[in-house]
């Protein structure tokens, strides 16, 4: 087993006790890095609601694909606030992103109602 201590390039290289044999290979250590998808203003509901839907599932399937650390979608998930299947159609599409994929939403404009409550921002 080897353990990296720093970042950098290293080679490892093992050999038999009697040193007839041996084997060496180069690796890179990189810092860790984390990898967001940055989802703004899927806005479901702007326009036509079935094309909207097939847009977001595609979404999703390409997060799934790229397996991010996290996704943000940042703002206006629906278009009318107010519309219960607009809501539950998009909870029910982003509830299929891989569940080891942390998921931010921040509500944008068309998320909450005029005028801003804490009950519409709860909603």
């Amino acid at each position: 087993m080897v353990t990296a201590i720093g970042k950098g390039n290293a080679t490892i290289t093992v050999a038999t006790e009697g040193g007839e044999k041996s084997a060496s290979c180069s690796i890179v250590v990189r810092p860790p890095e984390l990898r967001i998808v940055q989802w703004c203003d899927p806005q479901l509901g702007l326009s036509d609601f079935q094309v909207g839907i097939e847009r977001c599932k595609k979404t999703v399937r390409l997060i799934n694909e790229i397996m991010p650390d996290a996704v943000l979608i940042a703002g206006d998930m629906v278009h009318f606030p107010e519309n219960d299947e607009h809501i539950n159609a998009f909870l029910e599409i982003i509830s299929h992103i891989d569940r080891s994929i942390s998921v931010v939403l921040t509500s944008g404009n068309h998320d909450v109602c005029e005028p801003v409550t804490v009950e519409s921002l709860a909603r």
